[in-house]
């Protein structure tokens, strides 16, 4: 039981971490990371609006940063649905 205390407070502390002290392009790379690895699959089942609503972030912003990151080649967005490439870390 403690065990799962204390997983649970350091997740609640990379959280604080992420919104006080990262950029948002950060946030959201760490949050596609984290949706990736509960799925326990590189496809993401979400729209950009609900990445926005999750990150506190507007759907421009989301997908204006989807968008850069899918032109590095770190993902291939389509409709309600992202799959991150190999070159996407997901242990970082």
């Amino acid at each position: 039981m403690l065990g799962n205390y204390r997983e649970r407070f350091e997740e609640l502390l990379q959280v604080i971490d992420q919104i006080a002290f990262r950029s948002l392009d950060e946030r959201l790379e760490f949050h596609l990371k984290r949706l990736a690895n509960n799925a326990g699959s590189r496809n993401i089942q979400a729209s950009h609006q609900d990445i926005a609503h999750d990150l506190n972030s507007s759907r421009e912003v989301i997908s204006r940063l989807l968008k850069k990151m899918e032109q590095k080649g770190l993902l291939s967005l389509q409709r309600n649905h992202i799959q991150l490439n190999e070159h996407f870390n997901l242990h970082e």
